[in-house]
């Protein structure tokens, strides 16, 4: 099984590390919202809460606290990495595969409930049982193909109806104009702890200290968010009113071809009601597209009959919204 020696051992300490990748993967993810405060805190910047999670389990406050065996600790470090250097190629995909992985079948199962709808509920134990290796890759049996489509429609209904849904679009919005202006009034004019001062000035992930990850929490930033309400600040004091008392942002559907005339058109009425476009105004595409990318199954014709079905349900693609306040599209 193992690059090394395939002994007992061996297999044992890979069996251990896979088990804490599946359990630490993510780790590495902030306030507010996981995948959501990347595009908060570094806008113009990749997520790379893979690579903070690295950081934090290779830190000293990290080994002090768990201990590690240093084997154990190598294992865990590759497969989080991807660096493909000691373990089996399926193991990599069973954290970081295209078409099903732990990550992605824990979350959408997860989020379906905790979101209250039941779009992502898909039997997990049905498809865990239906994977099989051959020659060190990761597949399905061809007879459980509908166990994988049950996922793949699970994961294509939890992004049309909740992730990718307007109005929580809208609240991510407001939430990326929020930090976007207190980034502007870092400098001794918003209120701010000593961790949110550094994530406030940092220009990069790599500049997070360990000690304000485990500050930086979903009640951290809500406390914050109840301070800026008070602000003398009349956009972040507003912008963080509209969202604590869930008036967020209206949007509006426009298509590829009159985007730019559309926006601008928003634009000008922003500012003929005293409203700052750069807070009050934004444009977001999502394209449902991208979620069946062509993934890794070792088996071609497999991964062509997913594929053609998958793609068929891409009828509605891309989309394209505009979102700002109420009064600018009365």
């Amino acid at each position: 099984m193992c690059k090394e020696t395939g002994n007992f051992g061996t297999v044992r300490r890979l069996a251990y590390s896979l088990v804490l990748a599946s359990l630490l993967h993510d780790i590495g993810h902030l306030a507010p919202g996981s995948h959501l405060a990347w595009r908060i805190w570094f806008p113009d910047q990749q997520d790379f809460h893979e690579k903070l999670g690295l950081k934090i389990i290779t830190s000293s406050w990290f080994q002090s606290e768990i201990n590690l065996p240093d084997k154990i600790l190598d294992y865990l470090t590759d497969l989080l990495g991807q660096e493909r250097r000691l373990a089996p190629e399926y193991c990599y995909q069973l954290l970081h595969g295209d078409f099903w992985n732990v990550d992605r079948g824990s979350w959408i199962y997860t989020d379906s409930i905790l979101s209250g709808v039941g779009f992502g509920i898909y039997n997990v134990d049905a498809l865990i049982d239906s994977l099989i290796v051959k020659q060190e890759k990761l597949g399905i049996k061809k007879r459980r193909i509908p166990t994988l489509l049950s996922f793949f429609l699970s994961r294509f209904a939890m992004y049309d109806q909740v992730f990718y849904h307007p109005k929580v679009l809208s609240a991510e919005v407001l939430l990326e104009k929020i930090v976007k202006r207190a980034k502007f009034l870092s400098h001794n004019q918003v209120f701010a702890d000593e961790t949110m001062v550094r994530f406030l000035r940092c220009a990069s992930w790599n500049d997070i200290g360990i000690e304000d990850v485990y500050v930086n929490s979903e009640s951290w930033f809500r406390y914050h968010l109840i301070q800026w309400s008070k602000s003398k600040d009349s956009i972040l004091s507003d912008l963080c009113m509209r969202f604590m008392q869930r008036r967020f942002f209206k949007y509006f559907e426009v298509s590829d071809h009159n985007i730019k005339e559309t926006f601008e058109n928003f634009k000008f009425k922003c500012t003929s009601k005293n409203l700052d476009p750069d807070y009050y105004l934004s444009m977001r595409s999502v394209n449902l597209d991208d979620l069946h990318k062509n993934g890794e199954v070792f088996d071609e014709d497999l991964a062509m009959q997913c594929q053609n079905i998958l793609m068929g349900m891409n009828k509605f693609g891309k989309k394209n919204y505009i979102f700002g306040p109420l009064e600018i599209f009365e």
